[in-house]
C-alpha cells in the first residue's frame, strides 16, 4: 500500500499535467483560428482592392501611354462602358489635357458618340498643339462647332502677323520665336478654315465672306477652308468660281492674293474653267500685284489661257523683279519659238 501511494500520486499529477496541456492546446489552436481568420480577411481586403475596377478617368489615362496589346486591353474595358454620361465627360476633361500627340486614341473612343459636343475641347486642342492631329474636323459638324471656330478665329485674328518669308538665299537667317509662334498660328488658322468648311452649309459663306476680307488672316482662313473644299468635292458650289472671279478685281493687293491662289488649284484639278473675265485681272495681278507668289501664281494661269495671252503673259514677266519668274518667262518664250504651230508648250 505505501508503494501504491506514490504511484497514485504521480497517477494524478498525470492527469493534471494532461488538463494544463489539453487548456494551453485549446487556446493555442484558438490563436491560431484567430491568426488564420485575420490573415485571410487582410489578404481578400488586399486582392479584393487589387481587383478593384478602375475608374474611367485612370482607364483613359492608361490608354494614351498604351500601345498595342495593352491598348486592345484598354479599349476593350472601355467599350464595355455603353452609357455616354458616364464615359463623355471624363473623355472631355482628357481631351482638354491631353498630350496631342495621344490625342488620336481618345479621338477612336470618342467616335462612338457621334451627339457628343465636342467643338470647345477639340478647338482648343488645336490652338496649342505644334502639329494639329488628323481627323479632328470630323468631329467639328453643325451650328455649334462653326461658332467655336469662328470664336476661336476671332481671339487668333487680333494679334497674329503672317510670318516672315524668307527668300532661297537666306539659310544664314533663322527663324525667331516669334516667327515660329506666328506659323504655328498660322497652321491653326488654315485648320481652322478647312474645319469650318466641314461644320455646314454656312461655313462656306462665312469662307467666302472672309475670302475678301481685308484681314490677312481671315483671308489665310478662308483660303485653307476652300482649298479643304477645292480638293474633296467632286462637284464645285458656283459660288466659289463667282466670288473667286470677283475678289481677282479687288483693289486690296491682298484679297487679290487669296484670290488667285484659290483660283490656281480649282484650275489644276479641273474643277473650273479659266473665263475671259479672269484674263485681265490676271494680267494686273502680274503686272502690280507685290506679291511674289501672287504674281507666279497669275502667270501660270495665264500661261494655260487661249491664244496669245500666253506669249503676252510671259513678255511682261520678263520684267519682273523676282529672278525666278524672270527665268521661268525665259524658258516659256523659248519653248514658244520651238514649238511647232500645232504644239504648246
Amino acid at each position: 500500500m505505501a508503494l501504491a501511494l506514490p504511484l497514485l500520486g504521480r497517477k494524478n499529477e498525470t492527469v493534471s499535467e494532461k488538463k494544463a496541456l489539453g487548456a494551453m492546446n485549446w487556446k493555442l489552436r484558438l490563436a491560431v483560428v484567430a491568426f488564420g481568420l485575420t490573415f485571410f480577411f487582410g489578404l481578400s481586403a488586399a486582392f479584393a482592392q487589387s481587383e478593384k475596377k478602375p475608374t474611367v478617368a485612370e482607364l483613359l489615362q492608361r490608354l494614351q501611354a498604351a500601345e498595342g496589346f495593352q491598348w486592345e486591353l484598354v479599349m476593350r474595358e472601355l467599350d464595355e462602358i455603353q452609357d455616354p454620361n458616364v464615359l463623355v465627360p471624363p473623355l472631355l476633361a482628357a481631351l482638354a489635357n491631353v498630350d496631342p500627340e495621344n490625342a488620336p486614341k481618345l479621338l477612336d473612343v470618342l467616335v462612338r458618340f457621334p451627339d457628343a459636343q465636342v467643338a470647345a475641347p477639340l478647338v482648343q486642342l488645336a490652338r496649342r498643339a505644334d502639329q494639329i492631329p488628323r481627323g479632328m474636323e470630323e468631329f467639328l459638324r453643325g451650328e455649334p462647332a462653326r461658332k467655336e471656330l469662328l470664336k476661336a478665329l476671332s481671339e487668333v485674328c487680333t494679334s497674329w502677323k503672317p510670318p516672315a518669308k524668307y527668300s532661297d538665299d537666306s539659310s544664314a537667317q533663322e527663324l525667331t520665336a516669334e516667327d515660329g509662334q506666328a506659323m504655328k498660328s498660322q497652321r491653326f488658322i488654315q485648320w481652322a478654315g478647312a474645319a469650318l468648311a466641314n461644320t455646314d452649309s454656312s461655313g462656306l459663306d462665312q469662307l467666302l465672306a472672309m475670302l475678301r476680307d481685308h484681314s490677312a488672316c481671315r483671308q489665310t482662313a478662308a483660303q485653307g477652308g476652300l482649298l479643304s473644299i477645292i480638293l474633296r468635292a467632286d462637284q464645285i458650289d458656283p459660288r466659289i468660281v463667282r466670288v473667286v472671279t470677283a475678289a481677282l478685281s479687288d483693289a486690296d493687293s491682298g484679297v487679290q492674293q487669296s484670290a488667285v491662289l484659290t483660283l490656281k488649284p480649282l484650275i489644276g484639278f479641273d474643277k473650273a474653267a479659266l473665263s475671259k473675265d479672269m484674263l485681265e485681272p490676271l494680267f494686273q495681278i502680274l503686272k502690280s500685284n507685290p506679291d511674289y507668289e501672287a504674281r507666279q501664281a497669275a502667270f501660270g494661269l495665264l500661261r494655260r489661257a487661249p491664244g496669245d495671252a500666253p506669249k503676252r503673259a510671259a513678255e511682261l514677266a520678263l520684267h519682273d523683279p523676282d529672278d525666278h519668274i524672270q527665268r521661268s518667262a525665259e524658258e516659256f518664250l523659248e519653248q514658244l519659238s520651238a514649238a511647232t504651230p500645232d504644239e504648246k508648250p
